[in-house]
């Protein structure tokens, strides 16, 4: 029985501009993984109703300090 061996080659900068773009992806997944999980509590209580609407400057405001605190 015959066995071939098929290979290929990939250049360096190539397998660095794959390796980069799946890093961003995981990494890019897992921010918003724990962005979800953070801000899991406020969701379900707005799903019940259980909070009152606040005005959008107040909301932008929250958030982005939320965002803030985070990043630090």
């Amino acid at each position: 029985m015959q066995q071939q061996d098929y290979s290929f080659r990939i250049d360096k900068t190539s397998i660095k501009n794959i390796s980069k773009s799946i890093a961003s992806e995981v990494a890019d997944r897992i921010y918003y993984e724990f962005l979800l999980a953070r801000y899991m509590p406020e969701v379900l209580a707005i799903e019940k109703g259980s909070v009152a609407p606040i005005k959008t400057e107040d909301f932008k405001q929250q958030l982005m300090s939320r965002i803030n605190s985070m990043a630090k």
